[in-house]
């Protein structure tokens, strides 16, 4: 049995494909992607969108069955419940989250289609992997609870508590953070820093609360509310009045 506080060969292993691995892999497959997009191809995103969760959910059962082989307690992965401040703390946030998107999301409705649809060209190239369709749309929240669920326990869970056994706790906890941002380097600087910032405030909320889920809730909702405002750039409300 491995001893909680001893790294593994696995851990080195996982460190790797997470922090160099996967970067490099999803930059190379978006700019395949967005080739095929240039090239003026039909581009099925719900497809991409099962083949990201396939991914994602393949790389934490990887994770799950190392962790279980180890014999390591699901509580250093902050699988445990929170305290009554954690769940109002995490409670509070996600009301603002609805407020902030639900505001935003009535002031797009109310401007034209037109300029809808420069906000959307507006996001860059990530746009072309965002959902267009009703039916895109519905496969892409699934994503969202999925990116909540994984990424959560693995950069914010796993990664903070490994690193935490060699390095102080706050410093854990940046190195994941930029880990985080860079695992989404495909969406260039701007996206690396957007996702490392948003990353950082669930490390914060995670270290503040003491329970994972809590982080797991709100990344899936606001995953979820940033795609209901991408929907609604392509959705023309004049032909429905």
């Amino acid at each position: 049995m491995t001893e909680f506080n001893e790294i593994h060969w696995f851990d080195i292993a996982f460190l790797l494909a997470l922090f160099i691995a996967l970067p490099i892999y999803s930059a190379r497959s978006f700019r395949i992607y967005l080739a095929l997009a240039h090239r003026g191809e039909d581009l099925n995103r719900s497809i991409i969108y099962w083949q990201t969760m396939g991914m994602q959910w393949t790389g934490f059962t990887i994770l799950a069955a190392g962790w279980l082989l180890l014999d390591r307690p699901l509580a250093n992965l902050g699988m445990q419940p929170g305290s009554a401040i954690g769940y109002a703390t995490g409670g509070a946030v996600a009301l603002l989250l609805v407020v902030f998107f639900g505001y935003q999301l009535t002031q797009i409705r109310k401007i034209s289609f037109a300029e809808k649809q420069r906000q959307f060209v507006a996001l860059g190239v990530v746009g072309y992997a965002l959902p267009r369709t009703r039916q895109e749309y519905v496969f892409s929240n699934f994503v969202s609870i999925t990116a909540g669920i994984v990424e959560e326990l693995v950069y914010r869970g796993y990664v903070i508590w490994l690193l935490s056994l060699y390095m102080p706790l706050w410093a854990a906890a940046i190195v994941s953070t930029i880990a985080f941002g860079v695992a989404h380097a495909y969406q260039g600087w701007e996206g690396i820093l957007k996702t490392g910032f948003v990353g950082g405030i669930f490390a914060t909320i995670y270290l503040a609360t003491g329970s994972i889920w809590i982080p797991v809730v709100l990344h899936a909702l606001l995953d979820m509310l940033q795609m209901a405002m991408v929907r609604e750039l392509h959705i023309d409300r004049s032909v429905e009045d």
